[in-house]
């Protein structure tokens, strides 16, 4: 877990500041909670790009999905779109 400290730590800072704000969002946390998996997936040598307020075409009924965060390969890459 020594490779996880520095990027954890850098987490519970910055979200116990936007804890203590006196007003936040779900989106306030995204920034935090972005960099936080971008740096164990980098840690571990995997493949992904982290993208955090993503859309997504859904299939079937007209419309968009809004996950909040997306593991990328590059491969299809063009499903999801930054925002």
């Amino acid at each position: 877990m020594t490779e996880a400290k520095s990027p954890s730590t850098k987490f519970w800072r910055e979200t116990f500041a936007l804890y203590k704000a006196a007003s936040t969002t779900e989106k306030s946390y995204y920034p935090a909670i972005k960099e936080l998996w971008a740096r164990l997936i980098e840690g571990r040598g995997l493949p992904f790009e982290v993208r955090a307020e993503t859309s997504e075409h859904r299939e079937g009924p007209a419309g968009t999905d809004l996950p909040d965060l997306a593991l990328s390969t590059g491969v299809n890459s063009s499903r999801f779109s930054r925002r």
